[in-house]
């Protein structure tokens, strides 16, 4: 068979691509591949700096929410307005005794303005230039009632209440509680359990075995309440800027002696407390913890807070700064 010389010269030029298209090849495929990453690089970033907007604003908002709550109930005291001093029947002498954290008539709000460095609350170590804010107030027992068959007399260590076999102890022995009406209140320690089972919150006096008890001093109330009495547990809560475990800062409340993280990615807190200097029932003037002539008369709050992205180990990418006034109803109400 004769060889066709021309078909097998065209057929070894097909076998590759010369140097010259791969000189063009190569090129073109790496910018194809350079527009893509650009593509996908881009996209990761629209997608990341969303979910550091999404934290800033997240963290922003339940940090005002937690702030405006506690704010708003600040001084509760049931219908309790403090004209005469709360009773309080806990031995001061105790060393479990703490005037700190424990509510009074009149304190409701208080402050500190651009804390010093090494400043700390509860052991957490407090951002210097910050501000802290205290609160004081009492919350109810919506389910815990008076026993209306049994009428209370104030010489006697024991609160009828109406038994609830079926609920849950809210109540526990060593809690500090308050029974109050609108003209009186008195404040005590719980020395024994189980008040929904027993019908009865005991408040005597004696030793209280238990650590961080408070003892009574005394067991008589200063009256014979009535029905309309209310049992409230009391509270003092300490917001601050402290430093977490991520080398960062967060939102801190502590209660109790005992602190708790809050919302991260809360690196300042500045307070303007709203005083009413003219006792009009408004505010007339917005100034700093240091500033204000008597804290008695503060009727609202101003909240400035700095939300951050990131973490400790970079640079924020957002920074936002939130404010909200905020009014105490138990003085606005007044």
């Amino acid at each position: 068979m004769p060889i066709n010389i021309n078909n097998k010269c065209n057929f070894a030029r097909q076998r590759g691509l010369s140097l010259i298209e791969l000189m063009i090849a190569i090129p073109l495929g790496l910018l194809l591949m350079f527009a893509v990453l650009q593509v996908f690089s881009g996209s990761v970033q629209g997608v990341n700096l969303q979910h550091a907007y999404s934290r800033v604003q997240e963290n922003g908002r339940m940090s005002l929410q937690l702030l405006s709550r506690d704010i708003r109930g600040a001084g509760f005291l049931g219908c309790y307005r403090g004209d005469t001093a709360i009773n309080n029947l806990l031995d001061t002498e105790d060393e479990d005794y703490d005037d700190s954290l424990l509510p009074s008539d009149q304190a409701t709000v208080a402050g500190e303005d651009n804390v010093s460095a090494n400043t700390s609350i509860a052991g957490i170590t407090v951002k210097e230039g910050s501000d802290t804010l205290t609160l004081h107030g009492a919350q109810s027992f919506a389910d815990i009632k008076l026993d209306p068959d049994k009428k209370l007399n104030p010489k006697s260590a024991d609160i009828h209440i109406i038994k609830q076999s079926d609920k849950e102890e809210v109540i526990k022995q060593g809690d500090i509680l308050l029974i109050g009406d609108c003209t009186a209140a008195d404040m005590f320690t719980v020395t024994k359990a189980d008040p929904f089972q027993s019908g009865n919150i005991v408040h005597n006096t004696g030793k209280i075995n238990i650590t961080r008890a408070v003892d009574n001093k005394s067991k008589e109330l200063s009256k014979a309440y009535g029905l309309s009495a209310q049992i409230l547990t009391p509270y003092v809560k300490n917001y601050f800027i402290g430093e977490n475990s991520a080398g960062g800062y967060s939102l801190f409340r502590s209660e109790d002696g005992s602190a708790s993280e809050l919302v991260r990615g809360i690196s300042d807190l500045q307070l303007l407390y709203g005083e009413d200097t003219t006792a009009n029932g408004s505010v007339d003037t917005f100034s700093d913890a240091s500033a204000v002539v008597d804290m008695d008369n503060v009727r609202a709050i101003r909240v400035q807070l700095l939300s951050e992205s990131g973490d400790a180990s970079s640079a924020p990418l957002l920074q936002r700064t939130y404010t909200l006034t905020v009014n105490i109803r138990n003085r606005t109400l007044r």
